[in-house]
């Protein structure tokens, strides 16, 4: 059974294009360019009422049929990649078989299929602070902030799906993006103007230059201590982190949590909302973004971090409550992030690659925060999951 396809999921790939392309590309892709913009575009979500899978042999069906969720399959013929979903699949195994699809569709394993799904699902102005979280070059991900800005994203129309065996067939769903309001800048200017980035935003190769391809540093790929964490990893430290967090409320007989991919990372509804930012750390410093700020700044007493130390024997993490770190944090050293705007310059000079004469000097737009965590302040931090009983605030009086 073929079952109904899902446009949604193809429309918000098209809508993502260039941020999807900029991210898979960082871990070398095997396609590039227009190779990589046409398999992504390609794949498609098909949902089935009981979704079977039988194998075949020389052409000919063997073995019983295998009741499967999800089932990816791939088109020798027209090189496209479709995922098959039975129709009980909650929303989160629809995306992220989705974002496993993509992965394929681009000559890659799955192992970051919850990065692309966090692409594909959050929110359109928190996609630039997503990207950079994910490892891509902060000028990459303003370049393309201010390409969407030029433009209101509208649902692609695309033709009407293929009707079912039992000829029933689904429109194509409305999936508006909000366009993301560039926040006012009263930042000082740089001395140096904005970094270089080479590429252009919706060029036929995307925004990514080759470096950016590529490990920057001569470790191997492996990150300092200083920089900020591996994105599987930290990802890895909240999906732990959540899980904790939902026993511990079961226990309680609180709301089931939400785990969030914009600016926090786990949500106990409760009335009102209480707010854990997890954060993995491994050495000295964490980062801490400007969007985090005005999040902890606007929840006194309903926003903490969870400092998560990956245990050195086996798995698991030891976790540290900054319950107030609006207030907590400025004990420690900190320093500025700032952020620009890619701003296209003058042509280069006739054969050659001369650095222009005049370099703009503009105020930066955004800024995440380093902030130097030493360990003796860590130690001094409450521990422990069940801890959470003693940072909740009171529930609001009917």
């Amino acid at each position: 059974e073929e079952g109904t396809e899902k446009l949604e999921f193809s429309t918000v790939t098209t809508g993502r294009l260039h941020e999807l392309m900029a991210y898979l590309q960082l871990d070398g892709s095997q396609k590039d360019g227009s190779e990589l913009r046409l398999a992504l575009e390609s794949v498609t979500l098909r949902e089935s009422n009981r979704l079977k899978v039988q194998f075949s042999v020389d052409d000919k069906l063997t073995g019983e049929p295998l009741l499967r969720r999800k089932f990816h399959k791939f088109d020798k013929e027209t090189g496209r990649w479709t995922v098959f979903v039975n129709h009980d699949c909650r929303d989160d195994e629809r995306w992220e078989a989705f974002a496993e699809a993509l992965l394929l569709s681009s000559g890659q394993d799955t192992n970051n299929a919850l990065n692309v799904r966090e692409l594909l699902r959050c929110k359109a102005e928190a996609l630039p602070e997503r990207m950079i979280k994910l490892g891509v070059a902060p000028e990459t991900a303003e370049a393309l902030r201010n390409k969407r800005d030029e433009r209101v994203e509208q649902p692609t129309t695309s033709p009407a799906p293929p009707s079912t065996k039992e000829g029933t067939t689904t429109a194509a769903p409305q999936v508006p993006e909000q366009k993301p309001a560039v926040p006012p800048s009263n930042r000082p200017p740089s001395e140096n103007g904005p970094p270089l980035t080479k590429g252009t935003p919706g060029s036929e190769r995307s925004s990514v230059s080759s470096s950016e391809r590529r490990p920057r540093s001569p470790t191997n790929g492996q990150r300092s201590p200083s920089s900020r964490p591996h994105p599987e990893q930290g990802l890895r430290a909240q999906r732990w982190l959540f899980e904790r967090v939902k026993e511990w409320c079961e226990q309680q007989q609180l709301p089931e949590p939400v785990e969030e991919l914009d600016d926090v990372d786990i949500t106990i509804p409760l009335s009102p909302p209480f707010l854990i930012e997890a954060k993995r750390i491994d050495g000295s410093t964490i980062h801490w973004s400007r969007n985090q700020i005005e999040k902890a700044m606007a929840n006194p007493g309903r926003y903490v971090v969870a400092l998560l130390r990956p245990h050195q024997v086996g798995d698991g993490y030891e976790v540290f409550w900054v319950t107030e770190p609006r207030n907590d944090f400025l004990a420690l050293q900190r320093h500025v992030e700032w952020t620009w705007q890619v701003q296209k310059g003058a042509t280069f000079p006739d054969n050659s690659w001369d650095e222009p004469d005049n370099k703009p000097s503009k105020p930066a737009n955004s800024f995440n925060a380093e902030i130097a965590v030493d360990d003796s302040w860590r130690r001094k931090l409450p521990t422990g999951i069940e801890h959470l009983a003693q940072i909740l605030p009171p529930p609001a009086k009917p």
